[in-house]
């Protein structure tokens, strides 16, 4: 009768100690690096999209939308046009209009200036082109953030 009990607690230690696997990859377009200010103004503000797919995927009609920490609408500071794509385990910068930042960016909006930047307590997200949301972050609580985050962004870290 002992044994029972015993087995129980050496297959949950046992369990405990088993080494734990990688998470996989996203596999879908993720926000990678996003930054609300910069070191040139308030206003130099980028979003980079990864792809960890292994295909190119249009980016046609896609959306960058921003909401504030105690808003509740979506507001578009990007509508991403034809011929936009990203490629395989590639990169997309989109950016404010006053983004002094390098590399240059493969996308700025008039949506998305100096009179429409973003609270460093803001919320992003993005939509497909059937508007259904693939990606968001924020730093607004509670904070928004997806599990599935990779970091491998190629535009400069800026800190505040």
């Amino acid at each position: 009768m002992r044994l029972l009990p015993v087995s129980i607690l050496l297959t949950f230690v046992l369990s405990m100690a088993a080494p734990r696997t990688a998470s996989s990859a996203a596999n879908h377009i993720v926000i990678s690096e996003f930054a609300h200010r910069g070191p040139s103004a308030a206003t130099d503000e980028f979003v980079e999209l990864y792809n960890p797919t292994e295909s190119a995927i249009s980016l046609a009609g896609w959306k960058l939308q921003y909401k504030s920490a105690s808003g509740s609408i979506w507001n578009d500071r990007a509508v991403l046009t034809a011929g936009a794509t990203i490629a395989a385990h590639g990169f997309y910068l989109m950016a404010n209009t006053s983004y002094a930042g390098s590399p240059a960016p493969d996308f700025t909006s008039g949506a998305w200036t100096s009179g429409t930047g973003m609270a460093d307590d803001g919320n992003i997200r993005i939509l497909d082109g059937s508007a259904v949301e693939v990606d968001k972050v924020g730093g607004a609580p509670p904070m928004i953030r997806r599990a599935d985050r990779t970091r491998r962004g190629r535009a400069p870290a800026l800190t505040t």
